[in-house]
């Protein structure tokens, strides 16, 4: 019975260590002792992409919202930095015709950047230290308006980089009876094996 019980500890244990240990990555503050460090993402995608320009929009808002990747405020996960991705395309996707285009961005109510390109542009990347949307709902809210030119909005990646503390929960009862109804089980196999 010592021998079994001793056996079930340590596969418990086990199960157990890898959650203890976390790693935070080069340039990251260490996060607080119960948490781990996580990296959450939204990306918004319109379908079909935003037109700015004649007969198009002037500007455009939208909302990254990455409790949807976990990212919960009431257990204490925080954001620590934040990268956007954003992707957009000349509306002729021909160089020859494409004279300018600009846009500026604006991320939780403050210019992060603005932009002139030609025919097509890729990982405009916009970074940050965590925002107090961020840290309070989860939310970040973007507008992007254009400044010259006519082109398209393809799509936008947020990539938040933070702490995660494991969610605090208290067993149900019935769960709690299982296990006492396996354990006791498992003790009675082992008392008739030993006779």
């Amino acid at each position: 019975m010592k021998k079994l019980l001793a056996v079930m500890m340590t596969v418990a244990i086990l199960a157990f260590a890898g959650t203890a240990f976390a790693c935070d990555g080069p340039g990251e503050p260490a996060c607080p002792a119960g948490s781990i460090s996580q990296t959450w993402k939204d990306t918004y995608d319109p379908t079909p992409d935003i037109f700015f320009g004649t007969g198009g929009v002037s500007t455009y808002s939208f909302t990254f919202d990455i409790t949807k990747a976990g990212f919960v405020r009431s257990q204490g996960d925080l954001v620590n930095s934040y990268v956007i991705n954003m992707n957009f395309a000349d509306d002729c996707y021909d160089p020859l015709w494409a004279l300018g285009e600009g846009a500026s961005v604006t991320v939780d109510g403050n210019t992060s950047k603005t932009t002139d390109f030609f025919w097509k542009i890729q990982d405009l990347l916009i970074s940050g230290t965590a925002t107090t949307l961020l840290n309070v709902d989860g939310t970040l809210g973007v507008t992007i308006a254009r400044t010259s030119g006519d082109f398209y909005f393809d799509d936008a990646t947020l990539t938040a980089k933070g702490c995660d503390f494991p969610p605090t929960s208290v067993p149900e009862p019935t769960t709690m009876l299982l296990l006492g109804l396996g354990l006791i089980g498992v003790a009675g196999i082992a008392r008739k094996i030993k006779k």
